[in-house]
């Protein structure tokens, strides 16, 4: 369904019923609840907030380039996993980084980190 906007009367709410489709002619639509027939521009998602989405995603797609190329980087080092590739720039190589590299996809060390406050 596509949202429409009232263009001249503010912050009113007008409402609706279905009609019937052509593609289910035997579903009575016009007997469900009510539908909004247009929205006010005050139900918009105002520009700061947009904003604040664009940016989070910007990041997020940022840092899935930059995994991508340590991923790439560590195929051609044999035994290495996506786990060292995300977080091997941030871990200094000690026997619990091993551990926690050797068994991240397990449900123990889930469970483990999850119990110590760690997820």
């Amino acid at each position: 369904a596509i949202i429409t906007y009232n263009m001249g009367e503010k912050d009113t709410i007008a409402y609706d019923r279905y009609s019937r489709s052509p593609q289910i002619p035997d579903v009575p639509l016009e007997e469900l609840p009510r539908c909004a027939k247009g929205l006010p521009y005050s139900t918009q998602l105002n520009p700061d907030k947009l904003g604040i989405v664009f940016q989070r995603l910007t990041e997020y797609l940022y840092s899935q380039v930059d995994f991508a190329v340590l991923a790439k980087n560590l195929q051609m080092t044999p035994g290495s996993d996506p786990f060292t590739a995300f977080f091997g720039q941030y871990l200094q190589p000690t026997a619990n980084t091993e551990n926690i590299a050797t068994n991240w996809q397990h449900d123990n060390e889930l469970a483990r980190q999850f119990l110590n406050g760690m997820s």
